[in-house]
């Protein structure tokens, strides 16, 4: 349901002692002292947090940059990714923030490294503000490593160069993702097809993740511990729901990060 009747859902489940399925979240504030909210996919917070934490680990004695506009999403998008990068590696700096404009290419350059990976985290949905900085990262990619890191909406921008983005090193992370190799997404898909004679939509994959979810709680002997089941929405591996806190509602902390391979997304993650 619409995100606005939340609020009222979670009094009536908490009222009933009945689980509450939600795909959809800004933070986990929503599960606190709300023990039977289930946020079946991550939150948006978890979600960066988790993609900070892999680009911390995966790039360790590397240069990493996140760039911003003065608008307000991506301005705390770069704060959360710098915080959590420099909380990781252990200090303070390590993701530079810059204050993208339109003279900062020439500031920025100057900061590259030839002999080590250059990793640019790029937190915007304006198609076009990132083709303008991909056009100047091609023009340096003969001299300079880079590798980038993007939103999920970068999965449905029409006007990008597939190519380019996979020789500038660029990938996304995002909640949801029906991985087409997915041997149980594909016999899914297969059994929808012949069932209703159409293909199925996203929301015929988050029911069948949650009726998966639902079916493994109401298995589960230790309800306050975890749930654990396969799902669709994450390449069909196994992902586990877990109380956030004592007394809280459960979150699944996994992630799909693709990165553009040849004309198609390839699964790291």
């Amino acid at each position: 349901m619409p995100s606005n009747y939340s609020s009222l859902l979670t009094r009536i489940s908490n009222r009933w002692a009945k689980p509450l399925y939600l795909f959809a979240a800004s933070n986990t504030t929503i599960l606190e002292k709300n023990k039977w909210i289930r946020l079946v996919n991550p939150s948006n917070y978890t979600q960066i947090t988790q993609a900070a934490t892999y680009i911390a680990s995966k790039h360790k004695d590397d240069k990493i940059f996140a760039l911003y506009r003065d608008q307000k999403g991506e301005n705390l998008i770069s704060t959360l990714f710098a915080d959590m990068i420099d909380s990781l590696q252990g200090q303070k700096g390590t993701c530079v923030r810059m204050n993208y404009k339109s003279d900062s290419f020439a500031v920025l350059k100057p900061k590259f490294s030839k002999t080590k990976m250059n990793v640019l985290i790029i937190p915007t949905s304006d198609e076009s503000f990132l083709s303008s900085i991909l056009n100047k990262l091609n023009d340096e990619k003969a001299e300079y490593q880079f590798s980038l890191m993007g939103m999920p909406a970068w999965e449905n921008f029409n006007s990008i160069d597939p190519d380019l983005m996979r020789k500038l090193g660029a990938s996304f992370f995002t909640g949801m993702y029906i991985d087409p190799k997915s041997p149980e997404a594909t016999q899914f898909r297969k059994k929808f097809i012949l069932e209703y004679h159409a293909n199925p939509t996203l929301a015929a994959y988050m029911g069948y993740d949650v009726v998966n979810c639902i079916w493994e709680e109401s298995e589960n002997t230790k309800r306050d511990r975890e749930i654990r089941f396969r799902s669709l929405l994450n390449s069909g591996k196994e992902i586990i729901l877990a109380p956030v806190c004592e007394s809280c509602g459960f979150e699944s902390k996994s992630i799909n990060l693709l990165k553009y391979g040849e004309y198609e997304l390839v699964l790291v993650k």
